[in-house]
């Protein structure tokens, strides 16, 4: 007499589901995470152009060491949100992450086109 536990641990059974979902909740983390910290990039860049074309307006904070220590750490920053965001594309045991990386780029080209439509109107 076999017992249901063991015959769903075999080959395709509950292991393999559990598996599948984990892979789809990473899935899922990986796509949310992404679209979350692409904005920082922006931010990062965005602060070293203002520091450069605006240098002479009063600053409403100081950072110790002047502009270039400031640029500096905002580059620090840009390249640390660039690294965890292309660890995201990507799961060890399965290569790229399609459908995150697909994900972000349509949803990326969805908010460009809404952006320029908005431009013409």
């Amino acid at each position: 007499m076999s017992n249901k536990g063991e015959a769903r641990d075999g080959p395709g059974g509950q292991h393999q589901h559990i598996k599948a979902l984990e892979l789809k909740d990473l899935t899922l983390f990986s796509f949310s995470a992404v679209i979350f910290l692409m904005p920082y990039l922006g931010m990062m860049l965005s602060f070293v152009r203002l520091r450069h074309i605006d240098a002479e307006r009063p600053q409403p904070f100081r950072i110790a060491g002047g502009t270039w220590v400031a640029i500096w750490l905002a580059m620090t920053c840009f390249t640390v949100l660039t690294m965890a965001i292309s660890l995201l594309f990507y799961v060890p045991d399965n290569g790229f992450n399609w459908p995150v990386i697909i994900g972000t780029t349509v949803i990326l080209g969805v908010g460009e086109f809404l952006i320029r439509l908005n431009k013409k109107g």
